[in-house]
């Protein structure tokens, strides 16, 4: 890995927030910089959209695009009093869906812009997403409300969500990195927090591949998706799964200096290409950021 050349790369062909978080990550640059571009993806309902998370396009604010736009906020520490975030409070609590419990994950006028085929709408696919994002919301939420409606909606996502997990033997790592998010943003804050805590370690165990030669090969859960830090309890069981990760992510690096995504959008192709050089940048971040925390 050559952070000079990735650093050449997100400046001449990543979107220009991709390249203001890499200068704040990595080159002391400002946050200002990258909140400006943030809030290009804002909408005047608060919520977020315009392909800020780039495999579906459509411009009105939606759950995931608020959620991706939430953790870069929480990424630049911005206070609960900057208008951005003002606005998501309000986006989050008018957008909830009280009937499910839920904030909807996939919309039906998702169909009607350029997307991935698994951010398609039809019906019933709420369940194959789960509290993914729903969960990791109510926590942004506690953190940045102390609005009585905003209370109201944590406490029905919280036991619906806690309710959720405890039953289930196996969960997706998106998901399962949404309560992941949920016990580090609402430590110590949360009902039932140490029956939770056991639950999410033991889904871990079964959320990520653990053959390296099939890192790459298809789009699934690694372990540095799951186990984020040398702190971990898993990560001295894993430690030479999460090498070989590492070695993977070295070994992986195209001659341009960034990696290449491990999906496609089977349809829409001129977008996709689109999309997927912005996502070119997402990773470069993610995959640097891994490579930090576990040299």
């Amino acid at each position: 890995m050559d952070v000079l050349k990735i650093s050449q790369w997100m400046k001449h062909h990543a979107r220009p927030l991709e390249y203001a978080r890499w200068r704040y990550l990595f080159e002391a640059g400002g946050k200002e910089v990258v909140r400006d571009c943030l809030i290009a993806y804002q909408n005047e309902d608060g919520g977020f959209g315009h392909g800020l998370e780039p495999d579906y396009t459509m411009p009105h604010s939606s759950a995931i695009q608020t959620w991706a736009a939430c953790r870069i906020i929480y990424e630049l520490n911005l206070p609960k009093e900057d208008p951005i975030v003002e606005a998501i409070v309000q986006y989050l609590i008018h957008s909830f869906d009280e009937k499910t419990g839920v904030y909807q994950t996939v919309v039906t006028e998702m169909n009607d812009y350029p997307h991935a085929r698994h951010w398609h709408y039809i019906a019933g696919v709420q369940a194959n997403w789960g509290y993914n994002p729903t969960v990791e919301l109510a926590a942004y939420l506690k953190l940045w409300s102390v609005d009585e409606r905003s209370k109201i909606i944590v406490d029905q996502i919280l036991t619906g969500a806690i309710e959720h997990i405890l039953t289930v033997e196996t969960m997706d790592f998106h998901e399962l990195n949404n309560y992941q998010q949920l016990l580090v943003l609402l430590k110590g804050q949360l009902p039932k927090e140490q029956q939770l805590h056991e639950k999410v370690m033991e889904l871990k165990e079964s959320a990520f591949s653990k053959d390296p030669s099939t890192f790459g090969q298809t789009y699934q859960g690694l372990p540095m998706d799951v186990i984020e830090s040398k702190q971990d309890v898993l990560y001295p069981k894993y430690q030479n799964l999460i090498q070989a990760h590492c070695d993977y992510l070295n070994e992986s690096v195209k001659e341009d200096g960034v990696w290449d995504i491990t999906w496609e959008w089977g349809r829409d192709q001129s977008e996709f290409l689109i999309a997927k050089k912005y996502w070119q940048g997402i990773l470069a971040i993610k995959h640097v950021q891994y490579l930090q925390r576990f040299k």
